[in-house]
């Protein structure tokens, strides 16, 4: 059942879940593969309007050891439609059924897109069996805007990616543990020249990020490993 408000995890000191959204895109299956060369196994949220591009990434993902959770079909703000229970319900069921049959018997897990969330959200998905064996919301401790790299960040110098990789870390070693925000692509947009680089960032700071975590004594963990 999906809970009214975050949903705690048994996480202890010096652990990290990774969790990366908005995939599957061009750098998903670059960043799942050298995550599992370096033995660090992590949890992907996908988009079901992405997975129909890409139908083969689930069973990719799992094949590398990692988990794989709903994030929605087409990454809409639940809060902002939850007057509208049958959409606000297919968009779990629409991604649950690409990915039910990879994942086996579970758990199964959702992250609302934006982190947006409400008791009227959970009480409408509890009402239907496909979308109420989900285990939820699932947001995040960690989150230094990935996304934005190659940006200006509210009038500030531009967020480059060896300032968002020097915020993850110093971030990361401050709390010692918790669930870690970060992409592995674009969302739904169109993948072009220019969101292609701006998109590499992403994998380029996994690469650079993880090994410094593995040094300082970091230990990695799926979100079904600390219900």
């Amino acid at each position: 059942m999906l809970a009214e408000s975050a949903t705690n995890l048994n996480i202890p000191d010096g652990a990290l879940a990774l969790t990366y959204d908005d995939g599957p895109g061009g750098n998903t299956l670059d960043i799942a593969k050298f995550l599992a060369e370096m033995e660090v196994r992590a949890t992907f949220f996908l988009i079901g309007r992405l997975i129909e591009r890409q139908p083969k990434a689930v069973e990719e993902l799992i094949n590398l050891g990692h988990g794989v959770g709903n994030h929605t079909f087409s990454h809409p703000r639940m809060t902002g439609i939850v007057s509208d229970q049958g959409k606000l319900v297919s968009e779990v069921v629409a991604t649950d059924r690409l990915i039910a049959k990879q994942i086996g018997g579970g758990p199964f897990f959702l992250r609302p897109p934006y982190g947006e969330w409400s008791p009227q959200v959970a009480q409408a998905l509890n009402g239907s069996g496909d979308a109420a064996k989900y285990i939820g919301p699932i947001l995040w401790d960690i989150d230094e805007r990935d996304w934005q790299i190659g940006q200006q960040w509210r009038g500030w110098k531009k967020w480059t990616r060896k300032r968002c990789q020097n915020a993850y870390l110093a971030q990361i070693k401050k709390r010692k543990k918790g669930v870690v925000l970060l992409h592995s692509c674009c969302g739904l947009a169109e993948e072009s020249a220019e969101t292609l680089r701006l998109n590499r960032h992403r994998f380029e700071l996994t690469r650079w990020l993880v090994p410094r975590l593995k040094k300082e004594g970091f230990v990695f963990r799926r979100l079904h490993e600390l219900l």
